[in-house]
C-alpha cells in the first residue's frame, strides 16, 4: 500500500503545474497582449494570410507551415477562454471583436488572392480542409490545452510553435476565401466550419485550464450567471462537435466499405487469365459497387459463387454489379466516355472563347474614348491631308444581331464640303482602322456639316484717339 502510495505521489509531481507556472498577473498579461489587433499585428495577419493562401494554391506544405508559425489569430481565442474562465466580459467583447476584425481581413485577402490568381484547380491541400470530423475537434482541443499550459508557464518557449501548427487556424479561413473566389461554396462553409471548430475548441480548453489553474475571478457572478455561461459554453460545444461525428462517421463507413469490396475483391474475384481493372464504389445515397472483368470469359456459375459470398464480407445489403468484357470492350467504353469529356469541354472552351471575344471588344470600346485632349483634332487634320475636304470626325457605337448572337461595332461619321473620291475613300478607311486600333469599322461619308455654329460679329475697331 505504501509502494503504491509513493508511485501515486510520484505521478502526480511529474504532472504538476505548480512549480513550473508564471505567475497569475504575468499569465493574463501575457494573453492580453496577444488579444490586441493594431499596427505589426495587422500586417502580419496580412501577410501571413497571403503567405498560407499562396502555399495552399501551389500545394506546398512547408510554405503552408511558416504562415502558420507567424499567423496572431490564437491571441483573441485565448483572450475569448481567459474571458470566460475569470469571468471578465470587458475582455470577452474587446476579444471577439478583434477576432471578427481578423476573420473578415483573412477571409477578405485570400479572397483577393484567389480571385487574381491564375492557378484555380483545387489543391489536395484545400480539399484536405472541406470535410473536417471529429479528429479535428481533438486535435483543436488538444493543441489549445497546450497553448494555454505553455502560456501559463515559466518559460513560454519551445512547444508555441507546435502549437501554432497543430491548431491550424490560417488554412481554413484562407479556403473560405478559395470558396467565395471561386463560387464553390462546398470550399467557403468546409473551411469556415474548419476554423470554427479549432476556435470553439481552443478557447473551451482555455477556460478549462484557466479554471483549472484557479485563476482569480474579474467580477463575483451570483448562481444564474454562472448556469448561464455554463449552458452556453456546453451549447457551443455541442453544436460544433455533433456536425464532425456525422462527417466522420461517414468517412468512416466508405472506409470500411471500400475494405471489404478489396476483400471480396482479392477472394472471390481472382480468376486465371482475367482480372478487374475497372472498380467504382459509392455508400449515397445506397451501397453500390461496379466490377469489371476483362480476359477470358467467367462462367456463369462461378459469377453466381462469387454472389452467393457476399454474406461472408457483410456486402448483401449492397448493390454489386459484376460486368465482363474483352479488353476491345473495355477501350470502347473508354473512348464513348472520353469522347462524353470532349465534346463537354468543347462546349466550355467555345463559351470561354465567346467571353474572351466580348472582353477584348470591350477594351477595344474603352480604347475609342482613351483619346487624349486635342487628339481628335489631331485625328481631323491627319484626315484632311488624305482628304482637305473633310470638315468633322465624329464616332458612336451600336449593337448588330446577327442570326442568334449579338455584337457591337463602331461608327465614324466623316463629314465633308462636296463628295470624297473613291481613292480617298479606299485611304481614309484604311488609315482609320489602323489609327482607331479596330478590326471592323462602318464609316458613313457624309457631305454637309454636322453642326452649324453661328458665327459671331466682329467686333468693332476701337474708336481713334481724340485729337
Amino acid at each position: 500500500m505504501r509502494l503504491f502510495r509513493f508511485f501515486a505521489q510520484k505521478f502526480l509531481l511529474q504532472f504538476s503545474l505548480e512549480e513550473d507556472s508564471a505567475h497569475e498577473e504575468e499569465t493574463i498579461a501575457y494573453i492580453k497582449k496577444g488579444v490586441e489587433f493594431q499596427g505589426v499585428n495587422a500586417w502580419v495577419l496580412v501577410f501571413a494570410i497571403f503567405i498560407a493562401s499562396i502555399g495552399l494554391n501551389v500545394n506546398s506544405t512547408a510554405v503552408i507551415i511558416g504562415a502558420m508559425l507567424i499567423s496572431p489569430l490564437m491571441g483573441p481565442i485565448m483572450g475569448m477562454g481567459l474571458s470566460v474562465g475569470i469571468f471578465d466580459f470587458a475582455l470577452l467583447k474587446r476579444s471577439f471583436t478583434n477576432l471578427s476584425f481578423m476573420v473578415v481581413i483573412s477571409i477578405a485577402t485570400s479572397f483577393l488572392y484567389f480571385l487574381i490568381s491564375p492557378l484555380t484547380t483545387a489543391s489536395s491541400e484545400l480539399i484536405s480542409r472541406t470535410t473536417p470530423t471529429i479528429w479535428d475537434v481533438g486535435v483543436a482541443f488538444f493543441g489549445g490545452m497546450a497553448g494555454i499550459i505553455v502560456g501559463a508557464s515559466k518559460d513560454k518557449g519551445n512547444p508555441i510553435p507546435g502549437v501554432a501548427i497543430a491548431t491550424a487556424l490560417m488554412p481554413p479561413l484562407c479556403t473560405a476565401g478559395y470558396g467565395l473566389a471561386n463560387r464553390q461554396l462546398d470550399f467557403f462553409f468546409g473551411g469556415f466550419y474548419l476554423f470554427f471548430i479549432n476556435t470553439v475548441m481552443i478557447g473551451f480548453s482555455t477556460v478549462l485550464v484557466v479554471r483549472l489553474l484557479r485563476f482569480k475571478q474579474a467580477s463575483i457572478p451570483d448562481t444564474t450567471q454562472r448556469v448561464r455561461v455554463k449552458r452556453t459554453i456546453t451549447t457551443i460545444v455541442i453544436i460544433t462537435v455533433l456536425p464532425s461525428i456525422w462527417l466522420a462517421f461517414n468517412i468512416v463507413e466508405k472506409n470500411v466499405f471500400e475494405v471489404r469490396l478489396n476483400d471480396f475483391m482479392n477472394s472471390e474475384l481472382s480468376f486465371p487469365n482475367s482480372q478487374v481493372i475497372l472498380r467504382n464504389f459509392d455508400t449515397k445515397p445506397r451501397k453500390s459497387a461496379t466490377f469489371l472483368l476483362i480476359g477470358e470469359p467467367i462462367p456463369e456459375p462461378a459469377i453466381h459463387k462469387a454472389r452467393e459470398s457476399l454474406n461472408k464480407f457483410r456486402l448483401q445489403d449492397a448493390d454489386i454489379i459484376i460486368r465482363q468484357g474483352t479488353v476491345a470492350s473495355y477501350m470502347e467504353a473508354m473512348q464513348d466516355s472520353l469522347s462524353t469529356q470532349k465534346s463537354s469541354m468543347d462546349k466550355m472552351l467555345q463559351a470561354s472563347n465567346k467571353r474572351i471575344q466580348n472582353l477584348q471588344f470591350s477594351i477595344d470600346s474603352l480604347k475609342m474614348f482613351e483619346l487624349k485632349a486635342g487628339e481628335t483634332q489631331n485625328i481631323l487634320q491627319e484626315l484632311k491631308t488624305i482628304a482637305p475636304n473633310i470638315v468633322a470626325f465624329s464616332t458612336s457605337e451600336r449593337p448588330m444581331a446577327i442570326d442568334t448572337t449579338e455584337n457591337r461595332y463602331w461608327v465614324v461619321m466623316l463629314n465633308s464640303k462636296g463628295e470624297v473620291s473613291d481613292d480617298h475613300k479606299k485611304t481614309l478607311n484604311n488609315f482609320l482602322l489602323a489609327r482607331l486600333k479596330q478590326k471592323q469599322l462602318q464609316i458613313n461619308y457624309l457631305t454637309e456639316n454636322p453642326l452649324i455654329v453661328k458665327e459671331s460679329p466682329p467686333k468693332k475697331a476701337a474708336k481713334a484717339k481724340k485729337k
